[in-house]
């Protein structure tokens, strides 16, 4: 098989290349067996139905569309490579990753094509699928009426979500996932009695759409990526208002940051000055973790000699915190 000529491009031309000439092909990877052993997961449960799997530029499953779409840096490892040293992560290229989000998108694209959302029991049990995305939610770490599965308690994030993660697990342990008389449980067993229902069925109709697929995308990596950064900024910057900028400034990014450096060393002394504090762990590390994504991607510099100190940083968590409170209190319930 001939490479393409981006494989052995330098960095400026390969952020020059349109995505869609990436020309990328699923059979050509490591993730075509890992999509091959989620069919056979399925199979062994007695779902027939196989969701279609194509590139575009993240993780998702289209509410109407009952496919999955993988990002396309797992189509390659020298896109792979770029990501990580870009990205600073690499989302599913390790193959336990990649399985734990193939079947938390199966779940997605499964409620799609059975509709399995509009029965009264999921609803009773799940919620409203329809009910609007909220961008930040408040989880709690010690919930015994979620499954744990993808991190940061993402079960708690929507019902959606819920039943996704409920189906992930499900379908790696069976009800095995949590432990009896717990609400995780109850979910559990009900996803085991909705997939009893459809086994040996298939959907009525099945989109076989590929919304956002990368063969139809004229947007070049370097533009994806600068997208990137601005909507990682915008979601970070409410997290922790600009803290850094009195004691920074923005560089090129490198893995090896400084800043985020500094930041780690303090971390367990931040935990330990907020130890008193109505602010959770989950919600210190939060705020932690946006100011050292911050420093990575913007690759921070010290502009002077002063550093944060554990009291200021404190603070911007307890503030972040107060924010993210009001905030909640003013949704509607």
């Amino acid at each position: 098989m001939t490479e393409p000529h981006w494989v052995h491009a330098g960095d400026d031309e390969l952020l020059r290349t349109p995505l869609r000439r990436l020309r990328l092909k699923l059979s050509d990877t490591p993730l075509h067996a890992r999509v091959e052993r989620l069919y056979e997961e399925l199979e062994a449960h007695g779902i027939r139905f196989r969701p279609h799997v194509w590139f575009s530029t993240d993780w998702f499953s289209p509410d109407t569309v009952p496919g999955i779409a993988v990002p396309f840096y797992l189509g390659h490892e020298r896109l792979a490579r770029f990501e990580r040293r870009t990205h600073f992560s690499c989302e599913g290229h390790a193959e336990r990753e990649c399985l734990r989000l193939l079947r938390h998108e199966a779940g997605h694209a499964i409620d799609t094509a059975f509709g399995l959302a509009r029965r009264p029991t999921w609803r009773a049990i799940f919620g409203k699928r329809g009910e609007p995305y909220r961008k930040t939610y408040r989880a709690n770490p010690f919930s015994s009426d979620h499954v744990r599965h993808l991190p940061r308690w993402y079960a708690q994030s929507h019902p959606a979500e819920d039943f996704a993660e409920t189906f992930a697990v499900w379908l790696a342990k069976g009800i095995r996932g949590a432990p009896r008389g717990t609400g995780a449980r109850g979910k559990l067993e009900l996803v085991a009695e909705l997939l009893s229902e459809i086994a040996g069925q298939k959907p009525r109709r099945v989109l076989r759409e590929r919304p956002y697929s990368l063969a139809s995308s004229e947007e070049t990596l370097g533009q994806h990526y600068a997208r990137k950064r601005r909507e990682r900024a915008r979601e970070l910057a409410p997290l922790h208002g600009g803290f850094l900028d009195g004691y920074t400034r923005p560089g090129q990014p490198v893995s090896k940051n400084p800043v985020a450096a500094h930041l780690r060393t303090l971390a367990p002394r931040v935990h330990a000055a907020l130890a008193q504090e109505p602010v959770s762990r989950y919600d210190i590390d939060q705020v932690l973790h946006g100011l050292l994504h911050d420093a990575k991607h913007r690759g921070l510099r010290w502009k002077t000699r002063k550093r944060p100190r554990v009291d200021g940083i404190a603070g911007c968590i307890s503030g972040a915190w107060n924010r993210l409170q009001r905030g909640m209190a003013a949704l509607p319930r």
